[in-house]
């Protein structure tokens, strides 16, 4: 559980919200090998209201999250929340993270991963 999230950390060089880093934490810090717990700190990371590109750029990082933690129809369904956020926004680096996304989902054998990758092959085909 997030125990705070002030509105600004600095990370590196740049200064990124705390939701961004709280995402970038569990992703990195949990992997694999505690999945569910990355799952619950993305997850609350997502929930905290930000700009909306940067919530897409969490919802990847929960979507990965949710992966390898053997959750792939949630990960689609997080993937599906992911579009639907960004929607009408134009940006490269989103347009990466949904490349990431889709590599990720598309050796998965379900029908809700497979509907995933055709709406990120979509999205894709629309220019930027």
């Amino acid at each position: 559980m997030l125990v705070s999230l002030e509105p600004l950390h600095s990370f590196g060089s740049g200064t990124y919200p705390a939701a961004s880093m709280a995402a970038r934490v569990a992703s990195r810090t949990f992997g694999s090998r505690r999945s569910g717990l990355a799952q619950t700190y993305t997850a609350e990371a997502v929930a905290v209201q930000t700009h909306e590109r940067g919530r897409v750029h969490r919802l990847a990082t929960l979507s990965d999250c949710q992966l390898r933690g053997g959750e792939a129809e949630l990960a689609a369904a997080t993937a599906g929340t992911m579009l639907d956020t960004m929607e009408g926004m134009e940006s490269q680096r989103l347009r990466d993270r949904l490349v990431k996304v889709r590599r990720s989902l598309v050796g998965l054998q379900s029908r809700a991963t497979a509907d995933g990758v055709g709406r990120i092959d979509d999205t894709l085909r629309i220019p930027v």
